[in-house]
């Protein structure tokens, strides 16, 4: 498959996106381990956005 410039961005912003999930859920993950659910669930929301 031929890189494009295009897919080479595609593939930068995927990148970007799952990283900042993964970032969300520890966060999220702390805010856990901290007993505070609501914070918590706040993160692992944005997690999810991330993803889809």
């Amino acid at each position: 498959m031929t890189t494009t410039p295009f897919n080479a961005l595609l593939s930068t912003q995927i990148g970007n996106e799952f990283a900042a999930s993964q970032q969300y859920i520890a966060v999220a993950t702390w805010f856990a381990n901290q007993d505070l659910p609501q914070l918590a669930r706040y993160f692992y929301r944005q997690s999810v956005e991330e993803r889809n």
